[in-house]
């Protein structure tokens, strides 16, 4: 059936490829800007695997959260509960669920989400898309450049910088229809103007999303459960300070609510408990995300040296609530009979101040030299409830509630320089000194963190420090004007810290105070491309990955603990290109090739030596097709057609007493769309997931380490959708 797919969306490329008349003009590819090194270079000049998508192609593809573009970038896969609820992976390295992440998050200049273990940072800001200028992926460590959590990769989200010579404005409007669910809504405005042409200018930009859901629970009456609303904005002043100067003052708000979880019901064999897209709670599980971020990027040109200050503050907000009554009824005896849900809320305010100076290119040695400070306050506060008692006591006996509160500070500095042996070949070495601080209370009750007294309530701290260097080095060579040869060897690490403090029946403490960093080297060969005169590139990279101390959750008394153990290798393949045949019609695709494993037994994850790492597939791909043609004198007409595939995956280890395994079957997905572009108009009919393919992205079974009947919990890809879009633009 698959290939029948594939076929059919490759026929669709080969009727569309078959209509077009052939140009006469010049064209090629264009050319793509990234901040990769903390300066403004090419894509083609980047030393190491980068993909960017701009405004247009994230447009194309109607890409408006995370897991709508996700897929279409190389080595990239997920942890998704819904929207507002992703861990983001890339090159495999993962554990499955986690308690911080392994790929760093950007918004601008600004890092985003916490750097410690118990503020949730290991679930992703879903960023809106809506007018950005690109989305950038660095795959592997940029541990030198960016510190802390940047150990898989790095995901950063680039806004619109105001225009000082123009007045924009973009209205848009989507409506759209999902099967097996309800309508879903969109509006979304930016707008541009220069308050002082030249000097002084302002964008904003503001967007509500209504999702209508698609998930049914027929046992509790309840259709459309996971329903969701996105509501936001963006607002950025960009003033020069004389001819050498400028900056730029921008904030951000967005808030994220879902009425519930997009998670079916499966058996251990995968076929559905219920319907397809049913599942069965006894209690709601909404969620909320709320940011606010708010920034101050300088950039004064020294003339020997560029010198950069980026100073940010964000507040971030998540709630989530879960019905874990499959668990917990089964650990304490009462079945379905006495609901049981676990709320947990976080609240973290951080502050980041960054200075860097670099030096200007083009000479025979190029540096860059800066600091980093970051400030972290974080309130985490859990709790497991009956449902039925107003307290949510078991028998008027607390069941367990846990507040705490952390403070995470890092202090870094970092260098990279570039030697120019000659035009053709050059050597980039970097490295950055961190130091890590946290300190950490507790303070819980219940009967599950202290089985003696379960109504007192508990205090423990503790304090940690550590110091973390990481380290680049990366020669490349242009074998010819088209051709670039690099090598990268670079180092990436997550922040360790003290741990959380538990008792046994006879009040000995349950497991590590502390638990250390963990880190990982990334040897990498790359080479790009850029040929037939610039209408063609190709990327292709062969990367190994050792992955040492790795940070484990694990299950000590009923709370979950972190702990090191065990070591994974990650072995690498990834291939991307773009080809301009005539002009107006551009492919492009990409294939990926992991192999990650654990490469020794790890008791804790209940994981052998030789098993796979969760939901890494060992094969992805994408392919698309896009060609924009003259309709009359003033219109122009567009055609495009994109194929997504991802390879099967696990979500666990086969042994694990805190998530046993779930196999995830492989998926494709199919997307068409068309539209015409007039001089203020443009209108775009689009059909995602076109064969209604029933994707499994991602798979939560915690609830069967005490009870094997309990369903495994899977996260499905959204199904099809068909939609129309309306976009105004106005400028002058």
């Amino acid at each position: 059936m698959r290939t029948k797919r594939v076929a059919t969306a490759l026929a669709g490329v080969a009727l569309l490829t078959s209509t077009l008349a052939h140009a006469e003009e010049q064209f090629q590819l264009e050319e793509v800007i990234v901040t990769a090194s903390k300066r403004a270079e090419s894509s083609r000049d980047v030393a190491g695997a980068v993909a960017a998508l701009g405004r247009e192609q994230l447009e194309a593809i109607n890409a408006s959260n995370f897991q709508d573009f996700a897929t279409y970038v190389p080595g990239v896969s997920s942890l998704g509960l819904g929207i507002g609820q992703n861990q983001v992976v890339v090159r495999g390295v993962t554990t499955g669920a986690q308690s911080s992440s392994t790929v760093a998050l950007l918004v601008d200049e600004i890092p985003i989400g916490s750097s410690s273990a118990f503020a949730q940072g290991a679930y992703a800001l879903d960023y809106n898309a809506f007018d950005l200028q690109r989305i950038e992926l660095l795959s592997g460590p940029q541990g030198t450049l960016y510190g802390a959590s940047a150990m898989g990769g790095l995901l950063k989200y680039v806004t619109q910088a105001p225009d000082l010579g123009i007045f924009e404005e973009r209205l848009q409007a989507e409506v759209s229809s999902s099967r097996h669910g309800r309508s879903n809504y969109a509006g979304r405005m930016a707008i541009n103007a220069p308050v002082i042409r030249d000097q002084l200018g302002v964008r904003a930009v503001a967007y509500l999303e209504d999702s209508g859901g698609v998930i049914d629970d027929p046992a509790r009456g309840r259709n459309d459960v996971d329903s969701a609303k996105a509501v936001g904005g963006r607002f950025s002043v960009l003033g020069k300070l004389g001819e050498h100067a400028d900056i730029r003052l921008s904030a951000t708000y967005q808030d994220i609510e879902r009425d519930g979880s997009t998670l079916v019901d499966r058996y251990v064999t995968g076929q559905p408990v219920r319907g397809e897209y049913e599942q069965s709670v006894l209690l709601d599980e909404p969620l909320e995300q709320n940011i606010q971020l708010y920034s101050a990027v300088i950039n004064w040109d020294l003339s020997w040296a560029t010198l950069t200050s980026a100073t940010g503050w964000q507040e971030l907000e998540l709630s989530t609530d879960a019905d874990n009554t499959a668990l917990y009824g089964a650990l304490f005896r009462t079945g379905t009979a006495v609901p049981f849900n676990t709320p947990v809320s976080n609240r973290t305010e951080k502050f980041t101040q960054e200075l860097r100076l670099a030096s200007p290119t083009g000479g025979s040695f190029e540096w860059l030299v800066g600091a980093f400070y970051a400030d972290e306050d974080s309130r985490n506060e859990t709790q497991l409830r009956n449902w039925l008692d107003p307290d949510g006591n078991l028998g008027g006996v607390p069941l367990f509630k846990g507040v705490i509160p952390t403070k995470y500070e890092e202090i870094a500095v970092f260098g990279t320089g570039a030697v120019h042996f000659s035009e053709r070949f050059d050597v980039a070495l970097g490295v950055r000194y961190s130091e890590d601080r946290q300190d950490y209370r507790q303070l819980f009750q219940g009967v599950v963190s202290n089985p003696l007294n379960p109504f007192a309530i508990t205090e423990s701290g503790a304090t940690s420090k550590e110091s973390v260097t990481t380290y680049l080095f990366s020669p490349r060579f242009r074998l010819s004007e088209g051709v670039l040869l690099y090598g990268r060897v670079a180092s990436g690490y997550r922040p360790g810290g003290p741990n959380f403090v538990t008792v046994n029946s006879s009040g000995q403490p349950i497991g590590n105070p502390t638990f250390d960093p963990d880190s990982l080297w990334n040897y990498e060969v790359g080479t790009k491309t850029t040929f037939l005169n610039g209408r063609a590139t190709l990327d292709a990279s062969v990367y190994l990955i050792d992955w040492s101390d790795i940070q484990l959750t694990v299950n000590r008394g009923g709370v979950n603990q972190l702990e090191n153990g065990g070591e994974a290798q990650v072995k690498g393949v990834e291939l991307s290109g773009r080809y301009m045949p005539i002009s107006g019609l551009t492919l492009g695709g990409s294939a990926t090739y992991t192999d990650a494993q654990l490469t020794q037994d790890s008791p804790a994850l209940g994981a052998r030596d030789g098993q796979r790492l969760p939901l890494s597939p060992r094969f992805s791909s994408a392919l698309t097709a896009d060609y924009l043609f003259p309709v009359g004198q003033r219109a122009e007409g567009l055609m495009g057609v994109s194929y997504r595939y991802l390879g099967e995956r696990t979500s666990g280890f086969d042994g694990s007493p805190v998530r046993p395994q779930y196999d995830l079957d492989a998926f494709s997905l199919v997307d068409l769309r068309v539209g015409v572009r007039l001089e203020a108009f443009d209108v775009r009919l689009f059909v995602d997931n076109v064969f209604d393919e029933l994707g499994e992205v991602s798979a939560l079974s915690t609830a069967r380490t005490v009870n094997p009947a309990a369903p495994v919990r899977v996260s499905i890809a959204q199904p099809r959708t068909i939609g129309l879009s309306i976009t105004m633009n106005f400028s002058h």
